[in-house]
Formats: C-alpha cells, structure tokens, sequence
C-alpha cells in the first residue's frame, strides 16, 4: 500500500488498480492478492530458500560480498535509469508541443513572406521540415517508452500529461486514415 502511495504521489501515475477486486483498500492493496504473495512468500521461505541458503554456504565469503556489490550496483543503476526516463517523460512531452509551438509560428513566416526573396523561403521550408522531423522523432521515442511501461503495467492509469498526449496519437491515426480515404 505504501508503496503504491508513494509511486502515485512522485510519478503522478497510479501503476495498479485494484478498485474492482472486493475487499480493496484504495485499489492499491486487495485480500485476494495478498493471499497469493503470502503463498509465494511461504514458498519462498521454505522450499527456495533453503536450495539457495545451501548454495550460498559452498562460495567464500569474499565471493558472496563481491557478488553482493555487482548485484547492487547494477541494481541501483537500472532504479536510476528508470526513474530518470519515467520523471523525464512530462518534460518530452512538453517539447514536443514547444516544437510544434516552433513550427506554427514558422508556417506563419512563411505566410508572411510572400514578398520576401525565394531564398528566405527555403530557409523557412527548411527549418520548418527540421522542426517537424525532430517532433517526430521525439514523438516516435516517447511512444516507445510510454508502450513499455503500459507493458509492464498494463492497468496503470497514466498522468493526464501522458493520457492527453497518448489520445493526441489516436486522433493523429484517425487524420491520417482520413487523408488515406481521401487520396
């Protein structure tokens, strides 16, 4: 519960829901799952545990602490990457709007130039299809990594920031299958 707690208040994003299971609290807990991790907990505590307490008695002591110190390190580094690209993923979100900010006010240069010599113009169109591919580009990576984490928690309730910009995706589909229809 706690853990659920802190996850929404940080990330502004609620992982699990459990709302329509009975016997919730919060939809961050419910007795159902609880049951099944203290069943896996029992099992852990005396079938895995024991094999793997056996297993660690064999190595040195020196080999167990040094095998400690990769496991952590190499565990503190994926928390850190993950919560840098989760923190990370508003601030790519508002980038793109400020490209797409970019790119309207270049469209209206461009409107605006129609006395100005042909090779301001084609700097214009030239920046203006740099901004839109940048905005793509950033668009198709931030997909990509909102996907994977809906993956990884497939009833986890996005930000609004997320849940508009994902629906800004959809509505993106629905243009281009019209455009499609039209041709």
């Amino acid at each position: 519960y706690i853990v659920g707690f802190i996850l929404e208040k940080i990330f502004k994003t609620k992982y699990w829901d459990y709302s329509n299971i009975k016997f919730n609290i919060n939809g961050r807990v419910c007795l159902k799952n609880s049951i099944y991790w203290g069943i896996l907990g029992v099992i852990f505590i005396f079938i895995i545990h024991p094999v793997i307490g056996n297993l660690v008695n064999i190595l040195p002591t020196s080999v167990i602490f040094h095998l400690n110190v990769v496991l952590y390190i190499i565990l503190i580094t994926d928390m850190i990457i993950t919560v840098n690209r989760i923190l990370f993923i508003d601030d790519k979100i508002e980038e793109v709007y400020q490209i797409g900010e970019k790119i309207k006010e270049k469209i209206s240069e461009l409107k605006q130039s129609e006395g100005l010599e042909k090779v301001s113009v084609q700097n214009i169109l030239e920046k203006l299809n740099d901004l839109k591919q940048e905005q793509a580009n950033l668009k198709t990576k931030l997909y990509k990594q909102i996907n994977r984490l809906k993956g990884a928690f497939p009833t986890m309730h996005m930000s609004e920031k997320i849940s508009k910009f994902i629906e800004q995706k959809i509505d993106l589909k629905g243009k281009k299958n019209k455009k499609d229809e039209e041709e």
